[in-house]
């Protein structure tokens, strides 16, 4: 189902039914929460009376595991750089991003007072905000027919933003700043003209810590709440990434000034970056990034983060808000954004316009999403985009070698245009793996936007997740459009197991798989059951013209009368397992009746 095709949802507010076997949130609602402004309290960074007492870790993406207490991402001792070369280890904050309990920087909740569940703009020429177009992009290029009008949005050029806040901007005079051969530390407290990085005398600024760290260094952020955009002006190396992170034990929350437009964290062209263990988000604006790539970055990691309560204030097509967004404008390979991983984060709450939750689109390569949970997006959970026009040669406007892997995906749902949790369009060679997708407007979509002949979606799998309690379809592939959208080719579902889709919204053809414009579809596998023998397990309505050579194999219909399973295909309806097979000459079966059961 094409993205923008308008939903009868713009007023509802339905309650979440509980999902099989103990998953998901009863009564939870579709919507995002709404509610009041977060409450900010104390901002005083915390300083230990017993430096001795610290008790932090951080992770090892590349070894999969928790690295141990003590040790950094590189699994080598987390030593500060203290002037005399002690260890300023601060007591350990049992409120930290990823802990349990109430963290003292962030009280109250909800999300932006500007959001409403009908999508509407509630800014107005009296909300106080200004008026500010996107200052990460040009309107000939973010935006398809399918993400807004053009006319809405200014004409400031990529990366020409100043991103500039009271909070964050250095307050040192040097225009140059010297690059410190240690790791570096920012407190609330601290001073940028004074204080020389260490963890007795830090920086007060993020910015700063910035543009004074080295390769194979750290920014630490001692506990407190940090406004303002920040901006990566120097990249890692071989030796090691610039990293930014908590200092372990300690909190820190990240987030723009009120009204203030930009990305929380710009990667700003640089490679070899990883941001972990922050709190980003608590920002409303017309545009807001949590983390922003657009200039070929490379060897980029956010792992560990919470990312959280971003909205936009713009009415639809006039805004945007994104969790984390690569975008991949580049015009040849080598300005491509490459070797991205974005791993086991937690995001939520999110209001983003016709944006979405994680997004990479046009020149982009070899992107990973894995092990995140994302939850309580208004549109796209993670979205893959490609063919619209980002990159100016064809060829490389298409995310490629991309995973989408062991992701826990809910509650994306839009209230003004259908979505996925997980959608991909234009896009080649890319995997769709373990993921665990419930209770969203669509399951996961594998879709053609705009037909090219040349450079179709191809080569995608879609194998091995479970996919339940969606309103509409668990899995859909193929260009919805006959004539305006292209083809998916050369793809497979397999392995995948689908169940109780299309709970709310069901014209009986949807399907637990639906297909649409495709060709050379391998569909073999799966395990799939309906909570409605009137529903269909298959559904497509288009003729065999434009769905072609789709291979059905060894599907397992988890139903007790295999004699009235509904399948709808090539616009042609086949009533049992039997007269399906004999059409598809597949070998598809139905489970055997349970003992006992008089279904």
């Amino acid at each position: 189902m094409k993205r923008t095709h308008l939903l009868q949802l713009t007023a509802l507010s339905l309650s979440v039914l509980t999902v099989l076997s103990g998953c998901g949130a009863a009564g939870a609602s579709i919507y995002m929460n709404n509610g009041e402004v977060v409450n900010i309290g104390d901002a005083t960074v915390q300083v230990p009376d017993d430096p001795e007492a610290a008790d932090g870790a951080s992770s090892d993406k590349t070894q999969g595991t928790p690295a141990a207490a003590g040790t950094d991402a590189q699994g080598t001792d987390a030593a500060p750089q203290n002037a005399d070369g002690t260890d300023p280890a601060s007591s350990s904050d049992p409120n930290a991003v990823g802990s349990s309990g109430t963290d003292p920087y962030i009280t109250g909740g909800g999300i932006s007072p500007y959001y409403k569940p009908d999508g509407t703009d509630t800014t107005g020429s009296d909300s106080g905000l200004p008026t500010i177009t996107d200052p990460a992009t040009t309107p000939d290029q973010i935006w398809s027919e399918n993400r807004g009008d053009t006319s809405t949005l200014g004409n400031t050029a990529v990366g020409t933003s100043p991103y500039t806040s009271a909070s964050t901007q250095s307050t040192a005079e040097t225009a140059a700043p010297a690059r410190l051969d240690y790791d570096v530390y920012v407190a609330t407290t601290g001073d940028d003209n004074t204080g020389t990085g260490t963890y007795d005398n830090p920086f007060r600024t993020i910015q700063k810590g910035l543009d004074s760290v080295t390769a194979n260094h750290k920014v630490y952020l001692l506990s407190g709440i940090y406004e303002g955009a920040n901006k990566f002006t120097a990249s890692g190396s071989g030796k090691g990434p610039i990293t930014v992170t908590t200092y372990p034990g300690n909190s820190a929350t990240v987030q723009l000034a009120p009204g203030e437009s930009g990305a929380i964290f710009d990667i700003n062209g640089q490679s070899n970056i990883t941001i972990s263990n922050l709190r980003i988000g608590y920002s409303y604006a017309p545009w807001v990034y949590g983390v922003f790539m657009s200039g070929g970055e490379s060897d980029i990691t956010v792992e560990n983060c919470e990312i959280c309560n971003i909205s936009t204030t713009a009415a639809p097509g006039g805004g945007g808000a994104y969790a984390v967004l690569a975008y991949g404008k580049g015009s040849t390979d080598t300005k491509a954004i490459r070797n991205v991983t974005i791993y086991d984060n937690n995001i939520h709450d999110i209001y983003t316009g016709l944006s979405e939750g994680i997004a990479a689109s046009g020149n982009v390569d070899s992107i990973y999403v894995d092990g995140n949970t994302i939850y309580e997006i208004s549109n796209i959970g993670i979205d893959l985009i490609g063919g619209i026009g980002y990159s100016e040669d064809q060829a490389l406007d298409h995310p490629r070698n991309c995973q989408i892997s062991g992701n826990t995906v809910y509650h994306c749902v839009s209230p003004f245009a259908a979505c996925a949790a997980i959608y991909v369009s234009g896009c080649r060679d890319c995997v769709i793996t373990d993921n665990y997708v419930y209770e969203n407007a669509y399951g996961i979509e594998v879709a053609d936007e705009n037909y090219n002949m040349y450079y179709p979606t191809t080569n995608i799998s879609v194998d091995g997740n479970t996919v339940h309690n969606n309103h509409d379809s668990g899995i859909t592939i193929g260009g919805v459009n006959p004539i305006t959208s292209g083809y998916v080719t050369n793809s497979k579902l397999t392995r995948n197991i689908l169940y109780n889709n299309g709970m709310y919204i069901n014209d009986g053809a949807n399907g637990e798989i639906h297909f649409e414009k495709c060709d050379n579809i391998d569909v073999s596998d799966n395990i799939v059951r309906n909570h409605d023998y009137k529903n269909a397990v298959i559904g497509c309505t288009l003729t065999s013209e434009y769905v072609k050579n789709v291979k059905f194999n060894n599907n397992l219909y988890a139903y007790d009368k295999p004699e009235k399973i509904v399948f709808k295909f090539q616009g042609n309806d086949y009533i049992g397992l039997e007269n399906w097979n004999k059409f598809t000459g597949g070998k598809d079966i139905s489970a055997p009746k349970a003992a006992g059961s008089t279904k």
